[in-house]
């Protein structure tokens, strides 16, 4: 049976990489006493993506306010979704065996889905000498939405 903890300040944000640290997001995974569940309402999910630099101050605030309780618990289920998949690609990868059909096909289903909120634009790249000008990738405007 999965717990859940009263609300941590800070995630411990020690997996390198956000994919990383939202796997971690269930705590205690393979203790005797069962897993420890970190993102236990939307408001975990929202300052798990801020800490993770996913999100900033604001966009977090503006969905906090904005998203509708319906919208915020799918979002939150499918983050949990995400995470278990991530996880069980992971585990199998570090066991050395194939992953489940199921968990590919949960992360190829969020990885469409995140492809959706891309917006080809045009780069100055100012930030570097380094680079040119052109087009390039960036993630569109989709802090208005509960599934971030």
């Amino acid at each position: 049976m999965t717990q859940t903890k009263g609300k941590p300040p800070l995630f411990d944000l020690c997996g390198g990489h956000p994919a990383l640290d939202l796997v971690n997001s269930l705590d205690d995974r393979f203790t005797e006493d069962g897993p420890v569940e970190l993102l236990a309402d939307y408001a975990d999910l929202l300052r798990f993506a801020q800490q993770s630099g996913l999100l900033d101050v604001r966009e977090a605030r503006r969905l906090a306010g904005s998203v509708p309780r319906q919208a915020a618990a799918r979002a939150l289920r499918s983050a949990r979704q995400l995470r278990e998949g991530l996880a069980s690609v992971l585990y199998s990868a570090v066991d050395g065996r194939p992953a489940a059909d199921g968990s590919i096909r949960t992360l190829e289903r969020h990885f469409h889905d995140a492809s959706e909120h891309r917006e080809l634009r045009w780069d100055q790249a100012a930030q570097s000498p380094n680079r040119r000008a052109g087009l390039a990738w960036h993630w569109g405007r989709f802090s208005a939405h509960a599934e971030l």
